[in-house]
């Protein structure tokens, strides 16, 4: 019987050892980031800064592979598929791949993902014609409620289109919703007038801000933007529920190995410290995050929830 115990005491042992050696010596080849986005996005940017911060701190290569489609569901559903081991990874914030957004989700991010950081997040705004001679969300407002159906408003994304839908709610506005392909035509309509009101984020149209070809209007976020602190919040305007944001964050297969999640989750932490990660996130209007797998897990969650009741205020149906 001593035996026995003593074989299996060694047994386990050498499972131990051999399952910590393989955490210890990862990664031994190259990783692939997996961008669900087109190359030359930029989030596909944001993620070619971090991959390459990455790689100086892990001592491998890191390889991003652009999967995109269905709104990132293509790119994430490969990630979900991968082997659980570390090579394959996803950059991705995960929240709005959901049923509040879509009818077909193949899978869970809460459930069937490993979270492994939350790196980055970037608020939306709310911009204006400047034609239409208004200095202030209140005064768009007022403008829009005498003119019922007249005007447009401008989306690119479900998360887009439902923001100004609670906004529609709950100040009782009647506006026309028009769907644009990409940020490049829904900018161009709102300059022309063609639209009355975008939400979107500050780095691609700041420039046309500063030369007065579109006006700045809100923040949907509830603090104030260091990159545009002279801008009030939704909140103070009177619409505490129009929030909105965009963030990065990598994960991992369901099932990969926490040494390795932890290990990940380290040195990704550790690129939010380096100067080109910090100077891109400048250039890109966006303020690093980190933290642990599960604080990721807690904020895609909250999201889940704050877009669930969204949607039921804006009678939004799923894609």
């Amino acid at each position: 019987m001593k035996l026995i115990w003593h074989t299996i005491a060694v047994i386990l042992l050498s499972i131990v050892q051999l399952h910590g050696s393989h955490a210890q010596e990862y990664p031994t080849r190259p990783i692939t980031l997996v961008m669900p986005f087109p190359p030359g996005s930029n989030a596909d940017v944001t993620g070619r800064v971090f991959a390459h911060a990455l790689e100086t701190s892990i001592g491998q290569k890191v390889i991003v592979e652009n999967r995109p489609g269905a709104a990132a569901r293509i790119g994430a559903a490969y990630v979900n598929r991968a082997a659980p081991d570390g090579y394959t990874l996803l950059f991705y914030g995960g929240g709005v791949i959901n049923k509040s957004f879509y009818k077909d989700v193949p899978f869970d991010f809460l459930t069937d993902m490993q979270p492994i950081v939350r790196l980055a997040k970037g608020s939306f705004f709310f911009f204006s014609y400047p034609g239409l001679n208004v200095n202030s969300l209140s005064e768009l407002v007022e403008l829009v409620k005498k003119n019922p159906g007249k005007y447009n408003y401008a989306s690119v994304s479900p998360t887009q289109l439902m923001m100004v839908e609670v906004l529609k709610a709950k100040a009782g506005l009647d506006m026309v919703h028009v769907r644009y392909a990409g940020t490049t035509q829904s900018t161009l309509a709102l300059q022309t007038g063609e639209t009355a009101l975008y939400p979107d984020g500050l780095m691609t149209i700041r420039p046309y801000v500063a030369q007065g070809s579109i006006k700045l209007l809100a923040v949907a976020d509830p603090q104030r933007s260091r990159f545009a602190p002279d801008t009030p919040t939704m909140a103070e305007l009177g619409y505490p529920e129009v929030n909105g944001y965009y963030d990065f964050a990598v994960w991992a297969p369901k099932g990969t190995p926490m040494a390795i999640v932890n290990k990940l989750n380290d040195n990704l932490n550790k690129t939010l410290q380096t100067a080109e990660v910090k100077d891109m996130l400048d250039r890109f209007t966006m303020d690093p995050v980190g933290g642990t797998p599960e604080e990721l897990l807690k904020a895609v969650a909250k999201e889940r929830a704050f877009w669930a009741e969204a949607a039921k205020i804006a009678n939004y149906q799923p894609e």
